[in-house]
């Protein structure tokens, strides 16, 4: 369908790939990655047609109709006339019926179609976009972060929309999405665009072999470059005749090492440390108590406690007041009535999703300093570096700033408050995937308390023990995300009521501490038996050490087994870490 010949694309003296050499079949669904800035929105136009390549050329076979998920810009411009459908008479009650079912699914109504685009949110236009997309039903469709602004039975809908086109590319950081929807990974990475097939589970284990791999290579090849330069020196050290004609032997032999680390195609890893909170101080046992508080027509008589350890997510449909709740409880509005009450020894954190700065036109070092005042310029930089912002970066104005580096700061900023109490709206937005990972990990490790709104289903479930839903004003307590999803429209749940859910709560937790330290035993077992079979293996190595053929294969069996004792130990460290976590609740 599509064939990418020798593309290359760059701005000015900067590449975002070259030599690419792809092709788009029909049936396959692409999800796009790669981290912000490497040109995944850039690659979308050139198959769309919207720019031209720097070099090489794109094939499109004929008549082949792409669609490009738009940027609306016409504000004045009528919902109806953006969704209007020019199907001939034959198919025009088909896509009525698809455009009815598409705007209800996402969250409009048909008198909608009559007002113009101004009065929506940026979020509702973009699903707008979404829907136009949909009924084009195109032979490829070519989608930008489709899941951004839409909350999470919006992305469910979405998913099982997508999975009925035949020939799709995502660009998209939601990991849900990209395992469920799509058949191949295509990732953007040191000027290269590699492909991995099958599911984002599966592009995971294959990228996590491939970089292993490469380490491998890259050290072998690094020490026998150190080996050559070493047996060079001494020759010429000698400088007898022979000795020198030995080293330029030697010296041929160290230029190809050269040559192919050089032409050694790696994929680029980030070098910026892990995300950690720092260890908060211990709060009283009910962080956070709600008690009738209403505002305008969104909040009517909301109650739920907080206690001390509960990570807690906030769902519900846009537009219910999830975001106005936390801007209440961060203080930055006041509500109508009823009041909430923070907890002993509770200090609390706000990132929000517009990431207000107090001085936006200050540079990012000037913002951590006025957290640490008492940092010298060194750690200040340092502290910056692990956030993405090395060297002159530190003094780039936050006005300057993209999404996802704000986002960064924010947090960057977070950690340095040493809070007890997150609340976090949307932490994931303007973020790639290698950060939301990272942000995800930190969540988990984290020892305090986090209220959090957030679309990305994965992260919920990966981070959050309980689930508060939002829905006609109040708040209810409700079992799981699969609880909320299939939730009707006709049905409400129970409103949430402390004891009862209390007894719950320490129910679960309880059950899952059990599993945790049995599993935990379960752990120490398998890597007391990994120890013990590599210690057999350095004995039978000692014992074969000039049968060249036979060392070999020990060697290779003792690092498959020292990586697995690796990884068995990171996995209990991150166990004991939760079962800290769940005993600190108690």
């Amino acid at each position: 369908m599509i064939v990418l010949e020798n593309l290359g694309m760059s701005f000015g003296e900067r590449w975002l790939f070259k030599n690419v050499n792809l092709q788009i079949n029909q049936g396959d669904r692409i999800g796009l990655v790669g981290k912000n800035g490497t040109g995944k929105t850039t690659l979308l136009k050139l198959i769309a047609g919207e720019l031209e390549p720097t070099e090489g050329q794109i094939h499109r076979s004929s008549n082949i109709e792409i669609h490009r998920q738009e940027q609306i810009h016409d504000s004045d411009m009528l919902a109806g006339e953006l969704l209007k459908i020019t199907s001939d008479s034959q198919e025009l009650p088909q896509k009525e019926r698809l455009r009815r079912s598409l705007l209800n699914s996402l969250g409009f109504k048909e008198a909608d179609l009559k007002k113009h685009l101004r009065s929506f949110s940026g979020g509702e236009v973009t699903r707008l976009a979404l829907v136009k997309a949909v009924l084009e039903q195109p032979d490829v469709l070519l989608l930008d972060e489709p899941t951004n602004h839409m909350d999470l039975k919006g992305i469910n809908y979405l998913r099982n929309l997508v999975k009925y086109q035949k020939t799709l590319v995502a660009v998209s950081h939601d990991r849900s999405f990209l395992r469920e929807v799509c058949n191949k990974i295509w990732e953007i990475n040191a000027e290269r665009i590699w492909v991995f097939s099958g599911n984002f589970d599966s592009y995971l284990k294959q990228r996590s072999r491939i970089v292993k791999e490469q380490q491998r290579n890259m050290s072998q090849w690094s020490k026998e470059a150190e080996r050559l330069q070493k047996i060079i020196d001494m020759y010429m050290k000698r400088g007898t005749e022979k000795a020198i004609k030995q080293a330029k032997s030697k010296q041929k032999m160290l230029n190809t090492v050269k040559t192919r680390i050089q032409n050694l195609h790696t994929i680029n890893e980030e070098s910026t440390e892990k995300l950690r909170f720092s260890p908060p101080l211990r709060s009283g046992y009910v962080n956070l108590s709600v008690e009738h508080l209403c505002f305008s027509e969104l909040l009517k008589d909301v109650n739920f406690k907080i206690h001390r350890g509960e990570k807690v997510a906030l769902v519900g449909e846009n537009g219910v007041g999830k975001t106005t709740l936390l801007r209440i409880l961060s203080g930055n509005i006041k509500p109508s009535k009823g009041s909430f009450f923070w907890g002993h020894n509770v200090r609390y954190s706000f990132i929000s999703q517009t990431m207000d700065f107090h001085d936006p036109k200050k540079s990012i070092i000037e913002t951590l300093w006025q957290k640490v005042p008492a940092w010298p310029d060194y750690e200040v930089r340092k502290w910056a570096g692990r956030f993405g912002f090395p060297g002159d970066e530190v003094f780039k104005s936050i006005t300057d700033l993209s999404g996802g580096e704000r986002k960064m700061l924010a947090l960057a900023c977070t950690l340095l408050e040493n809070s007890n109490f997150l609340l976090l709206d949307e932490p994931t937005n303007h973020l790639d995937l290698n950060r939301i990972q990272a942000l995800e990990k930190a969540l988990k490790d984290f020892n305090g308390t986090i209220l959090m709104v957030s679309h990305d289903r994965e992260l919920i479930e990966s981070v959050c023990s309980r689930i508060l839903l939002m829905r006609q004003g109040k708040v209810f307590d409700i079992e799981s995300l699969s609880e909320y999803l299939n939730l009707q429209e006709s049905h409400t749940p129970r409103e949430s009521t402390s004891q009862r859910n209390q007894f719950e709560r320490r129910r679960k937790l309880s059950n899952e501490l059990k599993k945790l330290r049995e599993h935990l035993a379960q752990c120490e077992a398998i890597e007391k038996k990994l120890t013990r079979e590599i210690e057999r293996i350095n004995k039978e190595k000692h014992e074969n050490a000039y049968n060249y053929v036979k060392l070999t294969e020990l060697t290779q069996l003792q690092q498959e087994l020292e990586d697995k004792v690796i990884e068995t130990l990171e996995h209990m460290e991150a166990t004991k870490k939760r079962i800290a976590q769940l005993e600190a609740m108690f």
